[in-house]
């Protein structure tokens, strides 16, 4: 009964909200007389002229908006084709005109008005800014570029304003990296001891794969920050540039200084294990010291032991110590947790490479060929993994 009382007095509220009711149909008085069935079925019908209206209503509204915003456009192409007329009016009036076609997605029709504008006012920041804007909305790379460019130097921008700029490049993903790098390079000749662009443009050259470059910069981070600022994240990367540098030494140092700031750090046990990872992999892989990366890549193990590349390291560590039967089985593990982690990607070319190499050294020949097969299809210029899988294939012959 409270169930019913809830739902008559909803109805009733959007019978008073869209209209009275009209003659011959059931009053809420009504439905709460019938029986269960007919009540159901006069609720039901209800509801549904009620939820029509509502859905006419909102219809309604739309053609509404829809028609205004053409109205809107329509008299603002008037007004631009006015004031392109009228050169030499005040700015105020091409802004107002030229802000109002922007928010309206106007962009291409705004350019001419603007361009006029720009023309008139030179030094005007607002209005190289909407250019920049209608261009960077348009996909026009060059001339988004050209006017980002000249706002800066109109601006006497600081260095806020060139990260501004080069993180909208860096969002855009790798191969917009070098358009960062370009207003970076610019903004540190102005201002050399920034350690914010120094940060901005190490990353930036990370996604170029300049890793010397990378340390140089991170290395200039450090000179012009407090020791505080600088967390285990920093001196991961910075550890991490410098391997890909060739420099180990350096490398280990820095991964040493990461994990003695994670110790203090309890719950950070995934990063830890990333860390400690990196490095004993670091190790075994260069063959620097195989016995402690081999315990570094076990403690990773411990503390995050359905990670695939962790499971990898530790396969390929007993790989390098000639124990090829433990190195199966956690090769065979890391594929297995790789798989179940990104069901939807190909094989890692490096963990089916190893396994594939563990299977070689026990014999299992086609073993071998199947995850040689699959690194080679994986990286198909990968001249290693060419070389490894034409060796499989010729053991296999009887």
């Amino acid at each position: 009964m409270i169930q019913r009382l809830a739902i008559a007095t909803l109805v009733f509220s959007l019978q008073v909200a869209v209209v009275a009711g009209e003659e011959n149909e059931p009053t809420i008085q009504d439905i709460l007389t019938t029986p269960t069935t007919e009540w159901d079925e006069a609720l039901k019908a209800k509801l549904e002229k009620l939820q029509s209206q509502v859905d006419e209503h909102y219809r309604e509204v739309d053609r509404l908006d829809d028609e205004i915003i053409r109205l809107k456009k329509k008299r603002l192409l008037h007004q631009k084709s006015a004031l392109m007329l009228l050169a030499g009016r005040d700015s105020p009036e091409y802004y107002s005109t030229t802000r109002e076609m922007l928010l309206l997605q106007m962009y291409t029709e705004a350019i001419p008005l603007l361009e006029l504008a720009h023309r008139e006012w030179p030094k005007h920041i607002r209005f190289i800014r909407q250019l920049e804007v209608a261009h960077r909305n348009l996909g026009h790379r060059e001339e988004t570029k050209k006017y980002q460019r000249i706002a800066l130097q109109a601006g006497n921008a600081g260095p806020a304003e060139y990260l501004k700029y080069a993180n909208q490049y860096l969002s855009e993903g790798k191969e917009q990296a070098n358009h960062a790098i370009d207003f970076l390079t610019e903004a540190i000749e102005k201002y050399p001891q920034d350690p914010q662009l120094h940060q901005s443009i190490a990353f930036a050259y990370s996604y170029t794969g300049e890793h010397t470059k990378v340390a140089e910069h991170l290395a200039i981070v450090e000179t012009h920050s407090e020791a505080k600022h600088l967390g285990p994240d920093f001196h991961f990367r910075y550890g991490s540039a410098l391997e890909q540098s060739g420099k180990y030494e350096q490398a280990s140092e820095r991964f040493g200084k990461a994990l003695s700031l994670l110790s203090e750090d309890p719950d950070a046990h995934n990063f830890k294990a990333a860390v400690l990872n990196y490095h004993g992999y670091m190790l075994i892989e260069r063959g620097l010291d195989i016995p402690k990366g081999g315990e570094l890549v076990l403690e990773a193990a411990e503390l995050d032991p359905a990670n695939y590349a962790i499971a990898d390291s530790v396969g390929w560590y007993y790989f390098k110590l000639g124990d090829y039967e433990q190195a199966e089985t956690h090769l065979k593990r890391a594929v297995e947790l790789h798989e179940a982690d990104l069901p939807s990607e190909a094989p890692d070319p490096v963990i089916v490479d190893h396994l594939a190499q563990a299977y070689y050294h026990l014999e299992k020949y086609e073993s071998a060929i199947k995850y040689g097969t699959l690194a080679l299809d994986s990286e198909p210029e990968n001249a290693a993994y060419r070389q490894r899988l034409e060796q499989y294939q010729k053991k296999s012959k009887p």
